[in-house]
């Protein structure tokens, strides 16, 4: 069968027809370029760029729609092209329309025949919208990023100024009520214990706040120090925490852990952190009547199951999905701030591990986890007992450098006990001239001191020959880990966060004093 020329040209016609019509339908620009020329071009590239068929067919190259810093770019990825060298099939190129205007635009090639001969497909999306949504979630991501930092660094400088004042409400409340300030037992109103207890629950909720907040954010800080830890001296500490904030808890608290139970490798403050979490929501919840269990029990694959079980009120059902949400309470009229067990899973999570919770209403609740056991046995520690006798300290000249006069003089007053001499400087340069004119055993020092900080102070005590030998403890209220490792990385030979009890005080002065002059 033979086919008519006529009939060839018509078909060819048609199809170019279709094919324009289907092509202008795209919202894109589309065009063909042969020769250096347009032989074709859609409806939307008349949109975009100003140029129209007649502009074509006069000779429009695409070189006059090549903004002059991409020029380079296109000029090396054509002769890329011409030596047969594999060129990307997809830009971003800055295109010019006729009035002048600048349009990014996505742009992709193909290479085709056309009328017989080889062309390029060339397709340009205007991008021009996307790149303003993305500069502009750009801009919004970093303001949000400077809010973030501005929200860290007023977090900061209020866990200064909240703590800072409860290191002398605290401080004299603790020597008032050991019968240091002149007082006898009797002569003691209970009214002080309340309001000492108050003061406790205070700092705890202070801590669950700037704690959640650093163990919220996505960084290093917070990460667990995992060291063998004994369970049994954490389920201590985690009763004594509870004694001081309630002083019916010593009754209430059982603890359930087998003599020979190995230590866990964890970071024992953020264990501890969990368990005292875990007994102050049972104490809060619970009743006063009910019973609470601290037990631990070795489970297969060398890890220690940790159990926190009460026999108080329990948890409605509809609550538990919900339990682990940051700032929920199932009881709105209960106290708390809602963060309790929103730590713990945060300080589990970041320790590898996750905790189930199970609860019955009237029946209890008990909230479990495991840890690894350790493969080393801890080096022997001091229990603590909340009620003991103070440490007897060795003969010793302390200097105390804090801007704060209120802090400066508790402090001064509460270790001038036994054979300690205290010594006092309200500002880095202060201390410097002391340590100069006398002689000095240890240097306990704030962090955050206007001038010269708790850190420079330290640097500059550690680098002076004289001086070199001076131990150097350093508190803060700040208690996140750049804090802590700007002061160890100064040099310092301890560090605590306040409000630091009393007792936690005196003994690690001791044990610094004892290592100094070993």
């Amino acid at each position: 069968m033979t086919v008519k020329p006529k009939t060839v040209s018509r078909e060819l016609f048609e199809s170019e027809d279709r094919y324009r019509q289907l092509v202008d339908l795209i919202p894109d620009a589309v065009v063909i370029l042969q020769d250096g020329g347009y032989p074709f071009i859609n409806q939307a590239f008349t949109r975009i760029f100003g140029y129209d068929e007649q502009d074509a067919a006069a000779g429009l190259s695409f070189f006059q729609l090549v903004h002059e810093q991409d020029m380079p770019a296109v000029r090396k990825r054509y002769e890329d092209r011409l030596a047969g060298k594999e060129v990307p099939r997809t830009f971003r190129l800055n295109l010019l329309t006729k009035d002048g205007r600048v349009v990014p635009c996505e742009t992709s090639a193909a290479l085709i025949r056309f009328q017989g001969r080889p062309a390029d497909l060339v397709v340009m999306r205007d991008i021009s919208e996307r790149e303003r949504t993305e500069q502009a979630l750009e801009q919004r991501n970093a303001e949000l990023a400077s809010l973030h930092e501005a929200k860290d660094e007023f977090l900061a400088v209020a866990s200064h100024e909240f703590r800072t004042p409860l290191v002398t409400g605290l401080g004299y409340l603790d020597l008032l009520l050991a019968g240091e300030l002149g007082l006898e037992s009797a002569q003691i109103p209970p009214e002080l214990g309340i309001a000492h207890r108050s003061l406790r629950r205070l700092a705890s909720l202070i801590d669950d706040l700037l704690s959640f907040q650093r163990l919220s954010r996505q960084s290093s800080d917070g990460t667990p120090c995992l060291q063998p830890v004994e369970v049994r001296l954490l389920f201590e500490e985690c009763r004594a925490d509870a004694l001081a904030l309630d002083d019916r808890s010593s009754q209430q608290i059982r603890i359930e852990a087998p003599a020979d139970l190995p230590p866990v490798l964890a970071d024992g403050e953020m264990i501890r952190r969990v368990l005292t979490n875990l007994v102050q929501n049972a104490l809060r919840h619970g009743g006063s009547a009910i019973e609470i269990r601290l037990s631990a029990v070795v489970v297969a694959d060398d890890r220690i199951s940790l159990a926190v079980t009460d026999q108080g009120k329990g948890i409605p059902a509809d609550f538990l999905t919900r339990a682990w949400e940051p700032f929920t309470r199932h009881d709105s009229r209960s106290e708390g701030s809602g963060l309790g067990l929103a730590i713990v899973q945060r300080i589990l999570e970041l320790h590898g591990t996750q905790a189930t919770l199970y609860s019955e209403p009237n029946r209890g609740t008990s909230v479990g986890f495991t840890l690894p056991a350790a493969a080393t046995t801890p080096p022997s520690i001091e229990k603590r007992d909340a009620r003991r006798e103070r440490p007897s300290l060795p003969a010793s000249r302390l200097l105390v450098v804090d801007d704060d006069e209120e802090t400066v003089e508790f402090l001064r007053q509460a270790l001038s006990v036994g054979q300690l001499t205290v010594r006092t400087a309200s500002s880095g340069t202060g201390a410097l001239e002391v340590l100069g004119r006398e002689s000095i055993d240890l240097v306990l020092a704030d962090m955050a001191m206007p001038g010269m900080d708790g850190a420079t102070l330290c640097r500059t005590i550690k680098q002076t020959p004289e001086t070199a030998s001076i131990p150097v403890l350093v508190f803060s209220a700040r208690s996140e880990d750049e804090a802590r490792t700007a002061a160890l990385e100064a040099g310092c030979d301890a560090y605590l966060v306040k409000p630091m009890p009393l007792d936690e005080l005196l003994r690690t002065i001791g044990n610094v004093l004892v290592e100094a002059r070993r």
